[in-house]
């Protein structure tokens, strides 16, 4: 791959001696496969080697690297290689680092996601869900499928402010009559949504996270 991109010797050389040289291979010839030409396929080279330097990727080939640390990286780099911070060149140097840090460490396997926040209706599903299937014994499939259900219209309920203890029956039946007449359910798929929707009530009055008679007065199809 690199002798077919630098014919310089001492190019070459640079591209070969330095860390990780099978990793930044194998990662171009990817790109390669993509279509990308050999001037493109050279700068993601080069760029590679600056990578791999700020980033002190081979000096620790186990851990992985978050969104913030690239872009400190990017700084360091830029500010070393261009003009003044501020200018929209440096601006766009500092862009282009980070999208190529990501895409290899992507490649890598090696870049930190962001985890998603927790909500108090992940928490209330997750309990839910063990439920279901350690208490109730069901299968995953119809386990799945009710938390499935459950989640969106747990979402649209609570509306990010709201707690279950000040829910009512009334807030429940048109929110699901919303759902209905906006999606069109067949009357068997209500019959399933509205079962659902009453087992996790059953579970949240159990656990007293909403008020007593929630499930038994919800309206079926």
């Amino acid at each position: 791959m690199f002798d077919q991109l630098f014919f310089r010797s001492d190019a070459l050389t640079r591209q070969l001696s330095a860390p990780l040289v099978d990793e930044r291979r194998q990662y171009l010839a990817q790109c390669a496969a993509q279509g990308m030409s050999k001037c493109t396929l050279r700068m993601k080279a080069r760029l590679l080697l600056s990578i791999a330097e700020y980033l002190r990727l081979a000096e620790r080939p186990n851990d992985t690297i978050s969104i913030p640390e690239i872009k400190k990286a990017a700084s360091r780099w830029s500010s070393h290689n261009g003009p003044s911070p501020e200018s929209s060149h440096a601006k766009r140097s500092r862009e282009y680092f980070m999208a190529q840090a990501a895409g290899w460490l992507t490649f890598l396997n090696r870049l930190e996601t962001p985890r998603k926040p927790v909500t108090i209706y992940d928490q209330m599903l997750d309990e839910f869900r063990s439920f279901m299937k350690e208490d109730r014994g069901l299968s995953p499939a119809t386990v799945k499928g009710c938390c499935s259900s459950v989640r969106p219209f747990l979402i649209q309920l609570l509306d990010g402010r709201r707690s279950l203890q000040t829910i009512t029956v009334s807030d429940v039946d048109s929110l699901l009559a919303q759902k209905v007449n906006e999606g069109h359910y067949a009357r068997v798929s209500v019959r399933d949504y509205a079962s659902w929707l009453r087992s996790f009530f059953r579970y949240a009055e159990m656990r007293g996270w909403c008020p007593v008679g929630i499930a038994a007065s919800s309206a079926g199809p």
